[in-house]
């Protein structure tokens, strides 16, 4: 590719394939990476990655979805699933402070398969209250 080494063999030693790090990578070095990662695999993300170059790269891959609060660009194939089935991750926010950091710990993990419950701006004060919720 000559711009990045893809590590094509991730997804077999670590159960999900490699993900690509937005910040200091130009749109177009993105999107050359990304197009060789969906070539093999199921689900692709690109994390940190700022709403003006993501645009750019949907330019070339409109099929990814971008994330503004998370800061994420993704691609899931839908027909075929991956990753974790059974039961859920909960990613859990005290208040809206958090929320870009725990929407990106969301979206990671649904991309990579898992089923995700948020609970947002808990806070300390009302902590005592999702204790009691038996949904979780």
């Amino acid at each position: 590719m000559g711009i990045a080494k893809v590590d094509h063999h991730r997804k077999k030693r670590q159960g999900f394939p490699e993900v690509v790090f937005g910040e200091g990578q130009t749109a177009e070095q993105i999107a050359t990476i990304i197009q060789v990662l969906k070539a093999r695999n199921n689900q692709v993300l690109v994390t940190r990655i700022s709403k003006e170059k993501a645009e750019a790269v949907q330019k070339t891959c409109p099929d990814f979805t971008y994330n503004e609060i998370a800061h994420i660009l993704f691609w899931k194939d839908e027909a075929r699933p991956a990753g974790n089935t059974q039961g859920y991750i909960a990613v859990v926010a005290a208040g809206t402070s958090d929320l870009r950091v725990a929407e990106e710990a969301a979206v990671t993990a649904e991309v990579l398969g898992s089923k995700v419950h948020r609970i947002y701006d808990v806070g300390v004060a009302g902590i005592h209250l999702w204790s009691r919720n038996k949904n979780f």
